[in-house]
């Protein structure tokens, strides 16, 4: 689920001392570190701290062919919500489109919560919310 590029490879397969080979053909999947691709749609997750994701953020984001895609929330991030940017993914295989039509660009918003607070911590907190 996590594929970029594929590569391609012939290997020759001998049985016993036949001198017959039979080519097979492997699709090898790399991992990419920054996307997911589900078919022509490509994921990207952004980590939010707690405090960016309750005052807003911007980040600029570089797509998969190099475009610089600027993301801003000026208010509060859900965890676990996302924005869907069409024609920003991988391009459509031809088996399934006879045109130069592209997939999604996801971006999944993930919020890191502190791992604890101190008591002087929690009294602010419990105030303003």
């Amino acid at each position: 689920a996590f594929v970029i590029e594929e590569v391609s490879s012939t290997n020759q397969l001998n049985h016993d001392s036949d001198s017959l080979s039979k080519p097979l053909q492997h699709n090898f999947q790399k991992p990419h570190p920054l996307f997911v691709r589900d078919k022509e749609d490509l994921y990207h997750t952004i980590d939010l701290s707690l405090k960016e994701a309750l005052t807003g953020w911007h980040r600029t984001i570089t797509t998969i062919d190099g475009k610089q895609l600027p993301i801003e929330k000026t208010g509060i991030t859900q965890p676990g919500s996302q924005d869907v940017y069409p024609g920003l993914g991988m391009p459509a295989s031809k088996k399934r489109s006879s045109t130069n039509a592209r997939g999604n660009f996801i971006v999944k918003y993930n919020v890191k919560f502190p791992t604890e607070l101190t008591e002087e911590q929690k009294k602010k907190l419990r105030e303003i919310l």
